[in-house]
């Protein structure tokens, strides 16, 4: 199975089964005759911008729906729409920001960050839900703040 027949495959599960951890999209996979690694899946879902979504007491995965119905596929929408919350100004860590995402995008909104504000930043750091965005200097901090906040109003 070629990349394209599996993105399709992924894209086909995600959208009529629930999945909340990747081992089972694997398994469900490979009931289908796609032999991937999980390390390969879990890219395939970070390129096309599925991410996690609550249901009831867990999450579940999902393609993303970005809000401006003119852009729904555009991952880069989606970024803008995950956005939670942005720390405030921190006197004694002034280059630092803590970005709140909706769990499973972070990886998103560190993309489209670099991809928009790379001359900015001098590194960012992600988990599940979470982003620390280190700016180059506070005026740029307070500048990247700006457009993530921007991104929280859209």
């Amino acid at each position: 199975m070629n990349k394209r027949e599996r993105l399709a495959l992924i894209r086909e599960l995600i959208e009529n089964e629930n999945f909340s951890k990747q081992g089972d999209l694997v398994k469900a996979l490979q009931a289908r005759g796609c032999h991937a690694t999980q390390a390969t899946i879990s890219r395939d879902m970070d390129e096309m911008g599925i991410v996690k979504v609550p249901i009831g007491n867990g999450y579940r995965y999902s393609l993303a729906k970005p809000k401006a119905p003119a852009h729904t596929e555009d991952k880069q929408a989606t970024a803008l729409v995950t956005v939670l919350n942005v720390t405030d100004k921190h006197t004694t860590l002034p280059c630092l920001l803590s970005v709140d995402v909706v769990p499973g995008t972070s990886r998103l909104v560190k993309r489209r960050l670099l991809d928009e504000e790379s001359d900015a930043i001098f590194s960012i750091l992600t988990d599940d839900e979470t982003l620390l965005v280190v700016a180059n200097t506070p005026e740029q901090a307070s500048q990247l703040r700006t457009i993530l906040l921007s991104w929280k109003e859209a």
